[in-house]
């Protein structure tokens, strides 16, 4: 904390570790968002070259990702339509069958893993599913614009008064420490049906706005407090 002179007014300082983590939070979110949506395309266009080849051979088993693409009834008549126009015809040798089921296992597999590379997969936090590293990064991504910037204004707004409170090495700790306990909350809150697990900075902000109501309680005349408090009830 710095001073103009020895009775002038304070300055208010520069949450340089708040500030830091908004910047991450920013470069994750934006790169997850772009990577997101080609990954997305991509995906897209493999699941529906396989499709395509499953109509063209309806005979195979499509399995129950290209399954849950596919109308039951639509496949039923495709199928038939085939055995129809099979009736007089040699019968498909089952080697042929088999290199032509590899082919199509190999293709819903291609749109698979373009899946399984998508941002909220690699840093979401889903208990017992993801990677240890997921229980700190999951806070990086955020779903939407307003939760980023909402949430990164708060967070500049209390890393204010507690990291110059705390400390800079015990604020960096209690920012570990709050991440840490939002993702083993999720382990008892988390739904059955989370798509992609836990993701975003509310729980982190929550454990913050807490901290500052704990730590400043002495100064809660000033205007400050109340607006921080009031500022966290409204956005979390």
């Amino acid at each position: 904390m710095s001073k103009t002179d020895r009775t002038g007014p304070v300055s208010t300082p520069i949450p340089w570790l708040s500030t830091a983590l908004l910047l991450a939070f920013v470069a994750f979110s934006v790169h997850a968002h772009l990577r997101t949506e080609a990954l997305r395309r991509e995906g897209m266009a493999a699941l529906d070259a396989a499709r395509d080849y499953f109509l063209a051979h309806p005979y195979l088993e499509p399995g129950p990702a290209l399954g849950a693409r596919l109308d039951a009834a639509f496949v039923q008549r495709a199928r038939a339509d085939y055995a129809q126009q099979q009736a007089s015809a040699i019968p498909m040798p089952p080697g042929v069958i088999r290199r032509q089921q590899q082919e199509l296992e190999e293709r819903v597999a291609s749109a698979i893993e373009r899946g399984s590379a998508l941002p909220a997969k690699q840093l979401a936090f889903a208990p017992g599913s993801t990677p240890p590293h997921t229980w700190l990064t999951y806070c990086l991504l955020h779903v939407g614009n307003a939760a980023l910037i909402g949430n990164g204004l708060l967070l500049l707004f209390l890393g204010v008064y507690l990291e110059r409170s705390f400390g800079r090495g015990a604020y960096a700790a209690l920012l570990v420490w709050l991440t840490v306990a939002g993702a083993a909350g999720w382990t008892v809150a988390a739904p059955p049906s989370a798509a992609y697990g836990l993701v975003g900075s509310t729980p982190l902000l929550a454990g913050l706005a807490a901290a500052f109501a704990a730590r400043l309680f002495d100064r809660h005349e000033e205007g400050f407090y109340f607006a921080g408090l009031l500022a966290s009830a409204l956005w979390l």
